[in-house]
């Protein structure tokens, strides 16, 4: 569990690091600002329209997401055969 933990922490620093990086360097204008250059996507300013226009908060309603039926079925499941589990190490 420590080495797990030691290497998802090692990854999220890495991705932070980068991230924390690339908006230093398109606040410098150090990275290219033409399309056509090596290094333009790494600009952190590039896909703001994209990210302006995306949904953040999604309500699923009835029927409508298959996402919250195959967790619901996939914990009804879990917790079924723990149960069943628990029933054959008793008896």
């Amino acid at each position: 569990m420590f080495v797990l933990c030691c290497t998802l922490l090692q990854q999220a620093l890495a991705i932070i690091v980068g991230c924390i990086a690339c908006v230093i360097l398109t606040k410098t204008n150090l990275l290219p600002n033409s399309p056509d250059q090596r290094g333009y996507g790494a600009r952190t300013d590039v896909k703001t329209a994209i990210i302006a226009l995306q949904d953040w908060i999604f309500i699923p309603r009835p029927g409508y997401s298959d996402v919250l039926l195959a967790y619901i079925i996939s914990t009804a499941s879990s917790a079924g055969c723990e149960l069943l589990t628990m029933h054959v190490c008793s008896s």
